[in-house]
């Protein structure tokens, strides 16, 4: 059977076991370099944050902060291991995507579910709890020391309850969904001449790899194959837009398992937005000389390719130096560029470089 090779905080959906339970605002002076706990050497009442900040958390200085967990062994166990951690809370209106990085050999992502109100920052009674498994392959660690990190990635706050890592276990076999979050977006897409509006879908799986079915049902219909890496995956699925508010059943199944939510989709106003994509020209500035003249020209050769292959795309050389510069290509690439240009493909503009105006004078802007 497994075994607990480290256990930090015990599972009893409280928190007081912890540093600065209950008081979140302390954790910049209290933690200001962030979390590294070492087991065998570290106590949770005094090295393990209660909570972890996320990078929008204001309180926190608005940035990421990884926790380490730092551990010996003396041999790696079984094929499988696998991270238990247990939440009392997440954030209810930005809940966060968690990363679990394991010694630099691995990384995991996974879009946590939402939690309880913010009242479960100073009573865990009011939190919602939520237990996360991330099963791995034992190779990623090593005999010695071995360090997996904890970050959020993107969102807010995270409150623990307790983690653990288990050696030895089974090795997974089935998918194991245990969230599915979905949105409608305002991003639209022409598929065989028909307007589609993109529905977002993050599935977090926390078994082995493998396919699900992603349907959607109600006053709009879609199905599509996904596959399911280990953490969250991304799933994008376009309907018929949506011209009135209606609720929406996003379900993904497996061969064992399905799991739904029920979102409200609501019309939006439809865009059009031009884009000018080009690239900003500073020679010598970002590296040297020689090699920004020749990532200019690769850039220059696949605006010319792309024009070649989407009907659609356009391109715009900033300055034109860097018209004068392709030539080095030689002609024959040069004149391919001279055909876009004067088809309107790719635009050339007026200055040879780009003018540092704060260091010119009157007559030099004038002459420019």
């Amino acid at each position: 059977g497994s075994q607990t090779l480290w256990r930090i905080g015990i599972a009893d959906n409280s928190y007081d076991e912890f540093a600065i339970a209950g008081n979140y605002r302390l954790y910049t002076s209290r933690f200001s370099r962030d979390v590294t706990f070492i087991v065998g050497k570290s106590t949770p009442k005094r090295d393990w944050s209660f909570i972890q900040p996320g990078p929008i958390d204001y309180w926190a200085r608005h940035r990421r902060h990884p926790f380490r967990i730092r551990f010996n062994l003396s041999r790696v166990p079984g094929e499988y291991c696998r991270l238990v951690i247990d939440f009392v809370n997440t954030h209810r209106s930005h809940p966060p995507l968690f990363e679990v990085k394991i010694n630099d050999r691995a990384q995991y992502q996974f879009a946590l579910p939402t939690g309880g109100d913010d009242r479960a920052l100073t009573n865990p009674k009011f939190g919602r709890e939520y237990i996360l498994h991330v099963t791995f392959p034992a190779r990623h660690l090593r005999r010695g020391e071995n360090v997996i990190t904890l970050t959020i990635i993107a969102g807010s706050w995270v409150l623990y309850d307790a983690l653990w890592l288990e050696g030895d276990v089974a090795v997974p076999k089935d998918v194991l969904i245990t969230n599915v979050q979905a949105k409608s977006t305002m991003l639209f897409k022409r598929i065989n001449g028909q307007l589609k509006q993109l529905i977002e879908i993050v599935v977090t799986n926390t078994g082995a790899e493998g396919d699900a079915i992603v349907r959607i049902t109600g006053a709009r219909r879609a199905e599509q194959k996904v596959h399911l890496i280990i953490g969250s995956t991304t799933a994008q699925v376009f309907i018929k837009p949506i011209e009135r508010p209606m609720k929406l059943r996003i379900t993904v199944q497996t061969a064992k398992t399905q799991r739904s939510t029920v979102i409200e989709a609501k019309p939006v106003r439809r865009w059009l937005v031009f884009v000018t994509p080009s690239t900003h020209t500073d020679i010598g500035y970002t590296d040297l000389q020689t090699r920004t003249f020749k990532r200019h020209n690769d850039n220059t050769k696949a605006a010319i390719e792309a024009c070649s292959r989407e009907s659609v795309f356009k391109w715009n050389l900033e300055v034109a130096f860097q018209a004068r510069n392709y030539r080095r290509e030689g002609e024959h690439e040069f004149r391919k560029l001279v055909e876009h240009l004067r088809t309107g493909r790719i635009g050339l503009q007026g200055l040879y470089l780009n003018m540092l105006t704060g260091l010119c004078s009157g007559e030099e802007l004038a002459r420019a």
